[in-house]
C-alpha cells in the first residue's frame, strides 16, 4: 500500500535495484501505465578495479532506450498510485492474507478471513513464487526447482556517506547528471557490493551486498571477507561490515529459485508474473517478464469463454517463459553458481564456457549477418520486437558459431605445432 511504504525500515528488504527496459514500457503502455514517475536513466555500469580505479562501461543505444534503475519500493508504489488515477474502477484491497483453503475453483468463490465471499469470472494468481493461488489450484508439488538460489542473500544498506568515496566512484554512480545513474559493482569470489542511487532519496546512495547465507550470518567473517576487497575504501567496507552485524538476527533475503510449471492455469484461474514463472535476479527481468504475461493474458481473454480464454494464454505464454527461464538457469549458473552451495560446479563450467562461446559467436554473427540484430543475450532482452524463444534460438546458434570458431582455432594451433614438430625433426 503506497500510504504505508514510507517506512523505510519495515521496507528496507524491498529497496533493491530493480532495471526497467523497452519489454517493460512496452507491456506498460498496454495498460496506459507508462507515464510510472521515478527512477533513474540506466546508462550503464561501473567496476572498481582491484588497483582501485574504476571503470565504465555504457550500455548500448543508450541515448534511445528507455532502461531506468529504480528501487522496489519506488516502482510498486508509484504504479499502484498511477493504477488508481487512470482506472478509478479499480478496487484495491490491501492486508487481506488467503490460504489455499479459501479458494473454491469449482464453485469460483474466494473467501476472506472476515467470511466474505467473493464470487470471479477469472481469478488471477499474481501472488507470487509461494502462491496460495497456484496451490489451490494444483497442489504443492506442481513446479520443477531448475535453479535454487536460496542459499545465496542479500541485505540493504540504507545511506552510505557519500564521503566514504572516491571522486571517481561518486562521479561514476551520479553519471554527472541529474536524471542518470549508474550500477557500481565490486567484491570478490565470496561477497559483491551494489552501490546505486536511491530512487527513495535521489541525493542518498544505497548499497547491496551480498553472499551466502552462512556467510551472511557469520557477522565476524562477513568483516574479513568484506575487509579483503582490493580497492574497497576502508570506511566503505567498515560501514557494510557494521550494517550486516546489526541485521544478523535477522535471515537475509534469499536470490529465489527458477520454479518451472507445465502450464499457467486452467478453468477460471490464471497464474501469471513468479507464481508461474518464478525466476533469480540473474538477468534482471522477473519485473520485466510477469509484465508480458499479463499482457499475454489480456489479448487472450474471451469473455465468453473464460476457460477457454486461461488455455490460449498458457499454451501462447509459457512456451516464451520457459525459453526465459532456460536462459536464466544458463546465466545464473555461469554468473554465480560457482559460489552458490547448491549449485552443481560441473554445471557452472560448462555454462560460463556456454556463456563465452555464445558471446564470440554473437560478435562473429551480428557482422556478417545483419539479420542478427543482437550480439550477446543480454541486449536482445530488452527488445520488444524479438520474441523470448527467437532469442534463444539465437543465442543457441551463436553458442553454436563459437564452438566452431574454437574448434577451427584448436585444429589450427594443432596443424602448426604438427609442422613445427616436423621441421624440428628434419
Amino acid at each position: 500500500d503506497p500510504t504505508r511504504m514510507d517506512d523505510a525500515s519495515r521496507m528496507s528488504a524491498r529497496l533493491y535495484p530493480m532495471a526497467l527496459n523497452e519489454r517493460s514500457f512496452d507491456a506498460l503502455a498496454r495498460a496506459r501505465l507508462e507515464d510510472i514517475q521515478g527512477g533513474h536513466k540506466l546508462r550503464g555500469f561501473a567496476v572498481l578495479t582491484k588497483e582501485g580505479r574504476v571503470k565504465q562501461f555504457n550500455l548500448p543505444g543508450q541515448d534511445e532506450d528507455k532502461r531506468i534503475l529504480i528501487d522496489w519500493v519506488t516502482w510498486t508504489s508509484n504504479l499502484i498510485t498511477l493504477a488508481r488515477q487512470k482506472h478509478p474502477r479499480i478496487n484495491f484491497q490491501f492486508d487481506t492474507p488467503l490460504r489455499p483453503s479459501a479458494f473454491d475453483v469449482d464453485a469460483q468463490t474466494v473467501t476472506l478471513d472476515n467470511g466474505t465471499v467473493m464470487k470471479y469470472d477469472l481469478l488471477v494468481g499474481a501472488d507470487g513464487a509461494n502462491s496460495v493461488a497456484r496451490t489451490a489450484l494444483y497442489g504443492d508439488a506442481c513446479t520443477k526447482v531448475l535453479y535454487d538460489g536460496t542459499n545465496v542473500g542479500y541485505r540493504i544498506l540504507q545511506g552510505v556517506d557519500p564521503s566514504y568515496l572516491t571522486n571517481d566512484m561518486l562521479r561514476a554512480i551520479y553519471d554527472n547528471d541529474d536524471n542518470t545513474a549508474r550500477i557500481f559493482r565490486c567484491g570478490s569470489k565470496k561477497t559483491s557490493i551494489v552501490l546505486f542511487r536511491s530512487c527513495v532519496d535521489p541525493s542518498r546512495i544505497d548499497a547491496m551486498y551480498t553472499g551466502t547465507v552462512a556467510l551472511l550470518s557469520d557477522a565476524t567473517a562477513y568483516s574479513e571477507t568484506v575487509h579483503a576487497i582490493e580497492g574497497l575504501p576502508h570506511s566503505v567496507a567498515l560501514a557494510i561490515a557494521a550494517s550486516n552485524a546489526a541485521n544478523a538476527h535477522n535471515p537475509p533475503s534469499s536470490f529465489g529459485q527458477v520454479r518451472w510449471m507445465r502450464e499457467f492455469g486452467k478453468g477460471h484461474v490464471a497464474l501469471v508474473g513468479d507464481a508461474a514463472h518464478s525466476v533469480t535476479s540473474s538477468l534482471g527481468q522477473g519485473a520485466t517478464t510477469g509484465l508480458g504475461s499479463a499482457v499475454a493474458l489480456a489479448d487472450a481473454i474471451n469473455t465468453d469463454d473464460i476457460a477457454g480464454s486461461v488455455s490460449a494464454y498458457s499454451a501462447s505464454r509459457a512456451p516464451q517463459a520457459h525459453a526465459l527461464q532456460r536462459m536464466e538457469v544458463l546465466n545464473a549458473y555461469a554468473t554465480s553458481g560457482w559460489r552458490n552451495p547448491n549449485a552443481s560446479k560441473l554445471w557452472s563450467v560448462i555454462a560460463r564456457a556456454a556463456s563465452t562461446l555464445g558471446l564470440i559467436g554473437g560478435l562473429l554473427l551480428s557482422r556478417v549477418n545483419s539479420g542478427v540484430r543482437h550480439s550477446t543475450l543480454f541486449h536482445g532482452l530488452i527488445d520488444p520486437s524479438i520474441t523470448l524463444r527467437d532469442l534463444e534460438n539465437q543465442f543457441l546458434k551463436c553458442i553454436s558459431l563459437g564452438v566452431c570458431v574454437l574448434a577451427i582455432l584448436t585444429s589450427c594451433l594443432c596443424m602448426l605445432a604438427r609442422a613445427r614438430m616436423n621441421a624440428a625433426l628434419l
